[in-house]
Formats: structure tokens, C-alpha cells, sequence
């Protein structure tokens, strides 16, 4: 769940660029090098491959709707 703090703050990043910048701009155009450690290995390969900030960030919520339901923490 950390990495929805990350991507939040990605996207305002992104955003940012895209209200400078034009809104075709994303984070793969600023950053030349991309890295991570575990949740953030997935956010810096979801960024190294074009994918919009708003697109992580749905796929994090949905996942950790998921992961951490309390159903399946009993099991």
C-alpha cells in the first residue's frame, strides 16, 4: 500500500509537467533513468513504459481492494 503515497505523488509531478509542457507530456519524457525496490520497481516499470500516473494509480487501488480484503487476510 505504500506505493499509493508514491504514485500520488507522481502524479502531481506529472501533472505539473503536463500544465508546463503540453498534456501529451508524461514522466517517461522527463526522467531518463527509472528505478526501484520491490513496489517501487512495478511504479518505475509502469513509468519507464509510457504509462499514465492516473492508469498506476487505478491499478493500485483496484489491486489492494484485492490483496487486502479482510476476507482474504483470515484465510
Amino acid at each position: 500500500m505504500r506505493g499509493v503515497i508514491e504514485v500520488a505523488f507522481l502524479e502531481a509531478v506529472e501533472a505539473e509537467y503536463k500544465r508546463r509542457h503540453g498534456p501529451e507530456t508524461l514522466l517517461c519524457h522527463v526522467f531518463d533513468l527509472v528505478g526501484g525496490t520491490s513496489t517501487g520497481a512495478l511504479i518505475a516499470a509502469a513509468v519507464a513504459l509510457g504509462r499514465p500516473m492516473a492508469e498506476v494509480r487505478e491499478f493500485y487501488l483496484e489491486r489492494a481492494r484485492r490483496t487486502f480484503s479482510r476476507r482474504r487476510l483470515w484465510r
